[in-house]
């Protein structure tokens, strides 16, 4: 039986296959699915431009940006399609492409693929309460000498406001942002870039002010602040605050409104690379190492979508190149099913925010679809209506696209699934699912679709589609699982992805109202955090950092336009600044732990500057805390290698965690204070007798124990002389006998 099964499949793959070649007017297997979708578009422009529209002017030509790769005369072909190169990745290009030259290029020779993913999403839990936070816990400890200086940190991002005083340097007499590109600008006329304008001096920085989308956003002003701001009059310091700035304003879908519609495919993962190359090409300008922080993202690729952006990636980064990505909000979402071979069927029920239903399935041998629309108000007999459509008839349809419509309770479900080759795996067939009302958006009725046949094994893929189930509707849907919902671009291997953990459950507005909100305590996984593994099979993500109630600044022309805004009326409090009141507001998402990560490999790059990936990577696997009994070095799909230690790495990178006697913690219940004059004050936070003695031992950066004194905590306090030393930094390592959360190690600088 399976031997027959196999041999039909085969026959099916190879009939697909047959009829890609010979449709010589587009080739499909060479699109990724959001370059499939443009393209059919494309037909729908072309088929307008020939009709003529109502008012008699032909309609707007659209292009697209993508990554195609193209073996031989790559200029040659893009020239014949009208395409524009933008940039070049060995035989990987970035290519602004027209699209009804889309199915032209497909067909010509030596292009072996065209890719490209549509606008990201902001990675931050948008239903969250703005309540306070503490500074970042990441950044605590960490001595003046590394900061960030001489280290460019780049950050992608939306709603940026380019006056805040928390990106001025701290003697607040200039900005540090070097560069901003806009690629929204409307001062496009006589711009080099392929979209927007970039602003390269501190005079045009600050007159143009803001992003385009400061009407809608604030999330970038915010992101960067936990990254790199300085806090300005507040104690909401970043944590690399005097890393030098390079900013770019991308696209995600809360900008779409902003944008003509022809000009939407213009804003893409390759738009995105475009972003990223121009951060790393400043860096290299100025000759500095650079870490990029990125907190937006877009699904996970499906069946090798994104991999020439994966490729352009990995030819970025490298040695003192580091790009560091949110993993996403979307750990508390069921996101994948899997149908073993040997079960009938099982199956989904499907939700969204709005617009329709995406998903993709991966089967390993012929399969049905079954969609179920049930009446909303129907008891507990609840009437319902079915279709059941085989694989065999999508890949049967032409260009192996079927679309069908259900018809139930006085709606019209309209559903369309693509059938393509996989190119990830060697036998099964790949399908794009998207299911909608006949006018394209999300149907009123509840909807289940379940995969039926005993004989496949098959997986579906969440695209923005939340999986549930629902007993009274159905016993037999279990409605899947959390798993494969870290996003992209964070999934590539050579991007360090970074997910959210959580110390705070309620904080207190500037009104003295106490917020509350459950994702967790003592740095347990946050409920929001994505959970891995990457959907080729990669564990993510890699590290995890504070996420949750973050304090950072916020965007002082967001409020202007947006008073009633939810982030507006919960701000923590407010800085002013040339006449200007700018707030500051907390926030909850792995948006917010990305910067925290960024900002301490920024800290690390200073102390080595080439640092690469590989390192970063063994440094979080010897020094990160797991909080999930996992050992030191183990890596998982919920929290990588554990929660990053800025100040253990910073150990490592600078060669002192070998030092025999030396704690790679600090004091949990000691601060540390470096006075005029070398004095060092101590005092206990938490939890020490007044008269608590501990032993306080100095070394030099080499190693050489210079001296070793005890001392007495009395009323908690305590004073150190070091005026016998030189200038420089120095580590200082602190023992206790009655309190184990006295001991620790701190880097401190002498003057």
């Amino acid at each position: 039986m399976k031997n027959t099964v196999a041999q039909r499949y085969l026959l099916v793959l190879l009939i697909l296959i047959s009829m890609v070649v010979k449709a010589q007017r587009v080739d499909y297997s060479k699109m990724s699915p959001f370059v499939r979708r443009a393209a059919m578009e494309s037909s729908e422009w072309q088929r307008c431009r020939r009709l003529g529209s109502a008012d008699g002017k032909e309609p707007a030509r659209g292009s697209i940006c993508a990554f195609v790769r193209i073996s031989g005369n790559a200029d040659a072909v893009l020239e014949k399609t009208g395409s524009r190169k933008l940039a070049q990745f060995g035989n990987i290009y970035i290519a602004d492409i027209p699209l009804d030259s889309i199915s032209v290029l497909s067909a010509c020779r030596g292009v072996e693929r065209i890719e490209a993913s549509q606008s990201n999403a902001l990675a931050l839990d948008t239903t969250s309460i703005i309540i306070n936070a503490a500074k970042v816990y990441a950044a605590d400890n960490l001595p003046q000498a590394y900061t960030g200086n001489g280290v460019v940190l780049g950050s992608m991002d939306v709603g940026y406001d380019l006056t805040h005083p928390n990106f001025y340097n701290s003697a607040m007499t200039g900005t540090r942002i070097s560069r901003f590109w806009d690629q929204l600008s409307p001062d496009s006329i006589g711009s080099s870039l392929y979209v927007g304008a970039d602003y390269r001096t501190e005079a045009d920085i600050l007159r143009y002010a803001h992003s385009f989308d400061a009407s809608l956003e604030t999330h970038g002003t915010h992101t960067l602040g936990i990254a790199a701001g300085t806090g300005y009059d507040t104690p909401y310091r970043g944590i690399a605050p005097d890393a030098d700035l390079c900013l770019v304003s991308n696209v995600v879908n809360t900008d779409l409104p902003l944008i003509p519609e022809h000009l939407l495919y213009k804003y893409t993962s390759a738009t995105d690379a475009l972003g990223f190359k121009y951060i790393f090409d400043y860096a290299g300008e100025v000759g500095k190492p650079c870490v990029i922080s990125f907190s937006e993202g877009s699904n996970d690729g499906f069946d090798g979508e994104l991999e020439l952006f994966y490729q352009v990636l990995a030819s970025m980064t490298g040695e003192g190149r580091i790009l560091v990505a949110s993993a996403g909000n979307c750990g508390y979402y069921n996101t994948y099913l899997h149908k073993p071979e040997g079960k009938n069927s099982d199956g989904v029920f499907l939700s969204s925010s709005g617009g329709s239903f995406y998903l993709s399935a991966l089967g390993s041998a012929p399969f049905a679809f079954r969609l179920t629309a049930y009446e909303v108000d129907g008891g507990f007999d609840v009437p319902r209506v079915s279709r059941d459509f085989t694989t065999a008839s999508v890949i049967a349809s032409a260009d192996s696209l079927f679309v069908d419509t259900l018809s139930a309770f006085g709606e019209k479900v309209v559903y369309k699934v693509q059938a393509y080759k996989s190119t990830i795996q060697s036998n099964p067939v790949a399908y794009d699912v998207l299911i909608g009302d006949i006018n394209g958006g999300s149907t009123h009725l509840k909807t289940s679709l379940e995969v039926v046949g005993s004989d496949a094994d098959v997986q579906m893929f969440s695209n923005g589609v939340l999986f549930h189930k629902n007993e009274q509707l159905s016993m037999n849907i279990s409605g899947g699982e959390a798993k494969y919902s870290v996003l992209s671009p964070s999934t590539s291997p050579d991007v360090i992805c970074v997910g959210a953990t959580s110390y705070r459950d309620h904080m207190t507005d500037k009104d003295g109202i106490v917020r509350r909100y459950d994702w967790g305590l003592n740095g347990e996984l946050a409920g929001y955090s994505s959970v891995g593994p990457s959907r080729t099979g990669l564990t993510k993500p890699d590290v995890v950092a504070p996420g949750t109630l973050i304090i950072s600044s916020m965007s002082s022309f967001f409020p202007q336009d947006n008073p009633t805004d939810h982030h507006v009326l919960k701000t923590c409090g407010y800085s002013y600044f040339n006449g200007v009141r700018y707030p500051w507001w907390a926030e909850m998402g792995t948006s917010m732990s990305a910067p925290v990560v960024a900002g301490t490999i920024a800290l690390w790059l200073q102390a080595n500057p080439r640092l690469t990936m590989e390192q970063i990577m063994q440094i979080f696997s010897e020094t990160c805390h797991h909080r999930d009994g996992k050992m030191q070095g183990e890596k998982d799909n919920l929290y990588g290698y554990g929660e990053i230690d800025a100040y253990a790495g910073l150990l490592k990178v600078l060669g002192l965690d070998g030092i025999p006697g030396i704690s790679r913690n600090t004091p949990v219940f000691l601060s540390l204070l470096v006075k005029p004059g070398k004095q060092l004050e101590f005092r206990a936070t938490a939890g020490a007798e007044e008269t608590t003695a501990i032993k306080v031992s100095v070394y030099s950066v080499s190693g050489n124990r210079l001296s070793e004194q005890s001392i007495s905590l009395n009323s908690g306090c305590a004073s150190l002389s070091l005026g016998h030393l030189p200038a420089g930094v120095y580590l200082i390592q602190t023992n206790s006998f009655s309190h184990k959360n006295l001991a620790g190690s701190m880097l401190i600088r002498l003057e």
